[in-house]
């Protein structure tokens, strides 16, 4: 690229940066956040459910620590396998990235140097 277009340059790569971020942590949250509902509406019984929400969604350690044994069990299960889950797209995803990457054909591809 010519040296007076650097600076558009670089603030469109940082633009792109931020979108595929901003993007990358919603897909992913949403990924985790449905996976959990899903790991513990399947554990839990309807009584344990309403144990977890008397906590509002904000569930820290202490209010874990609070809960029944059961129900701690279960839910750091459902949060260690959701978490497992996101990885397992993110390594989808950080493949199907790389072979884009060798796919895309940069502007210098076919000139001499």
């Amino acid at each position: 690229m010519e040296p007076r277009d650097i600076g558009a340059a670089s603030g469109t790569l940082t633009f792109f940066r931020s979108v595929g971020g901003t993007f990358g942590v919603s897909l992913f949250s949403a990924i985790f956040t449905n996976r959990l509902h899903d790991d513990l509406a399947t554990r839990l019984s309807s009584d344990q459910l309403a144990e977890l929400t008397r906590y509002g969604g904000r569930l820290d350690a202490a209010a874990l620590k609070a809960l029944p044994e059961a129900v701690q069990s279960h839910y750091v299960q459902a949060v260690a396998h959701a978490t497992q889950n996101v990885f397992g797209w993110a390594v989808l995803f950080g493949a199907l990235a790389l072979l884009a990457g060798f796919l895309v054909r940069t502007g210098r591809a076919g000139k001499s140097a």
